[in-house]
């Protein structure tokens, strides 16, 4: 099956997709069912595929053994809870280090005179 792709920036690639007939099939009645074009599908599932972290992308592509995979699902999700941790913290910091900025900065109020000279009329 082979498909082109518009991305929002006007690029648009050639998509070549070598499947088991019954994997096209069930593309085939995904789309249908859901209302959309190939062309559509296939551009949100690629779409949502970019969205995902590194190593949820990587276990879409390579699965692993049923053996070890609620092993390796528990380490992915400490790993992305960790990621997720640090980076409310870079951002609390990051508001805390405004806010500190914000507060030591003297106002415009406080540095402005104004001296006005009225008429004696």
């Amino acid at each position: 099956m082979a498909k082109s792709v518009t991305a929002s920036s006007g690029e648009v690639a050639r998509v070549q997709l070598y499947a088991d007939v019954e994997h096209i099939e069930g593309f085939s009645e995904f789309h249908k069912r859901l209302g959309m074009s190939q062309r559509e599908a296939a551009s949100r599932l690629f779409a949502w595929y970019n969205r995902q972290s590194p190593l949820i992308r990587q276990q879409i592509i390579q699965p692993l053994l049923p053996e070890i995979a609620p092993d390796v699902a528990r380490i992915i999700l400490e790993r992305m809870t960790e990621q997720d941790r640090l980076k409310k913290q870079q951002e609390a910091s990051e508001e805390n280090a405004q806010d500190q900025s914000a507060s030591a900065a003297p106002s415009s109020q406080e540095n402005t005179s104004l001296t006005v000279y009225g008429d004696s009329r």
